[in-house]
């Protein structure tokens, strides 16, 4: 498991990489919530951690919050693009194909 200074680490990056999902999905339309997705990302979590005690509780809960915190910057960027729409991204990167792979 990584020290709690990657995970913080991690963290961040992950809410950054946040601004780019909420421009991905507010020009294509898409939906900020994904349960499906979410599901199938905590079960892949759970199982590449079995086997690691308390760890696989933590480890699945810390990518639930990370889930929930980045949704929270997507809903909050939305409203605001949609208040303000000169403020929204003009340009944004793939969602699937850029994106997610980082």
């Amino acid at each position: 498991m990584p020290s709690p200074c990657r995970l913080v680490e991690l963290a961040a990056r992950r809410l950054v990489l946040g601004v780019d999902v909420a421009a991905a999905k507010f020009e294509s339309g898409q939906r900020i919530d994904d349960p499906a997705r979410e599901r199938e990302i905590l079960r892949r979590v759970a199982e590449r951690l079995a086997g690691a005690g308390a760890g696989q509780m933590l480890g699945v809960a810390f990518f639930r919050d990370q889930i929930a915190a980045n949704k929270v910057v997507q809903r909050g960027l939305h409203a605001r693009w949609r208040a303000h729409p000169r403020e929204a991204p003009p340009r944004w990167r793939d969602l699937a194909t850029e994106i997610r792979p980082e």
